[in-house]
């Protein structure tokens, strides 16, 4: 419809631009003429009577008026015949983006199929159930660089991951940069803390006014006490240079704004530590509400979030929480054993899929190229002479046993195989 009225308009527009032409064209000759009449009247000369030569030029001049008049109207109209279109044009066209988009977003939302990562700014999003303590990040959203950084925190949804976000003010970013220690305003990105509040800008003001006396360049271990009040020397009445022991701070009185997720505290770290010590294990905090427990013995890693969930790739047995594995490691027995001596037996048990031998770092099995094991390649495994792998997470490592890899393990694997190719050619 609106095509057919633009399309009439402009034909209408166009005869008006004709007829106004014409008009003055006719004026122009009849005004030359009309004038030319009279003045000939006037010297004595009468072609015609001066009264009609009067009209004439009257009639002359009111013709080429309107013929301009008109010309400058068609022009007008010429040029709002192409701009008011495009005007309504980019209007339809904007409202249809903005309803594509909105559409899109509801899309989005849905999240079908796999779990991608949906980014909503705290307003579009309803408020949660309070008195649970949120795990927050600091965060750059992609493509949007130009917002600055921004603080929001994952909700797991069925289908989705959802990120519900604000954006930061350059107060709380100077904040945070001294809380966290770090100059580099990109260095915060990933940072993490834990608050109650459901508005992740909230979030950031409770946990940095609860902290606004703390330096981190000069004693991280006096973080959130409420005993601290000072900076450079003076730290607080009752240890004026600062906690220095290997445990952590037995006055320590904690902000009541503050709250951490279960295994957040570095006091609870230190103490966990104590128990898996002995197998000579560890676990590490990092500011981006993850844990590691390194396992020094096995050279493995198993890492976890701040409430104690496994999420890493490497496991043990089946176990999913932290404390499974510290209870793990506390009892965990290191047995020293040196397989050295088993050289010759495990090539005989091997013989035709593998051969191992002894190495300046300590033994080696080359697997021989064989269908049977999926292996189209030559493969080297290398072992300590206790038989703990050198390169636990190597990609050569087979997925049956990537979870206990070990000398014994990966010989009694390749063994099994072999058993099997030789009932195959039975």
């Amino acid at each position: 419809m609106f095509k057919k009225f633009v399309s009439l308009f402009e034909k209408a527009n166009l005869a008006l631009g004709y007829t106004s032409l014409t008009a003055i064209g006719f004026g122009a000759l009849l005004t030359f003429g009309g004038l030319g009449f009279r003045h000939l009247s006037k010297a004595g000369i009468e072609i015609i009577q001066e009264e009609h030569a009067e009209q004439i030029a009257n009639i002359s001049i009111s013709a080429a008026t309107f013929g301009l008049f008109g010309y400058a109207s068609a022009v007008g109209l010429a040029y709002g015949s192409v701009e008011i279109p495009e005007l309504i044009a980019s209007c339809t066209s904007a409202s249809q983006v903005k309803r594509k988009k909105s559409q899109e977003s509801q899309e989005e939302l849905d999240c079908e199929g796999e779990k991608p990562v949906i980014f909503r700014p705290a307003y579009e999003v309803p408020s949660l159930a309070e008195n649970e303590i949120y795990l927050y990040k600091i965060i750059i959203i992609k493509g949007y660089e130009h917002h600055g950084l921004s603080v929001g925190r994952i909700e797991e949804k069925p289908t989705c991951q959802l990120v519900i976000y604000d954006n930061l003010c350059e107060s709380q970013i100077d904040s945070l940069s001294n809380i966290f220690d770090e100059i580099d305003r990109d260095e915060l990105v990933g940072k993490a803390f834990s608050s109650r509040q459901v508005s992740p800008f909230d979030a950031v003001n409770e946990y940095t006014e609860a902290l606004r006396n703390f330096d981190a360049s000069e004693r991280q271990i006096c973080s959130g006490c409420l005993n601290y009040y000072g900076k450079n020397e003076i730290v607080c009445g009752i240890y004026p240079y600062g906690w220095n022991e290997s445990s952590y701070c037995p006055n320590k009185k904690v902000d009541s704004r503050l709250v951490y997720q279960k295994y957040e505290r570095e006091e609870v770290i230190e103490h966990l530590n104590q128990q898996i010590k002995p197998s000579k294990a560890f676990i590490q905090k990092y500011d981006d509400g993850t844990l590691m427990i390194w396992d020094d013995y096995t050279n493995r890693r198993f890492k976890f979030d701040w409430s104690g969930f496994l999420i890493g790739d490497d496991k043990i047995n089946g176990l999913a929480s932290l404390l499974s594995y510290v209870s793990y490691f506390a009892s965990r027995q290191i047995i020293e054993q040196d397989f050295s001596d088993y050289i010759d037996k495990f090539n005989e048990d091997l013989k035709g899929i593998a051969t191992v031998q002894l190495s300046d770092v300590g033994i080696s099995v080359k697997v021989i190229a064989n269908e049977s094991i999926n292996s189209y390649l030559t493969r080297v495994y290398r072992f300590r002479l206790d038989g703990i792998p050198l390169y636990p997470y190597e990609s050569i490592v087979f997925e049956e046993i990537k979870h206990n890899y070990n000398l014994l393990t990966l010989v009694g694997y390749l063994k099994v195989k072999s058993i099997h190719q030789l009932s195959k050619k039975s």
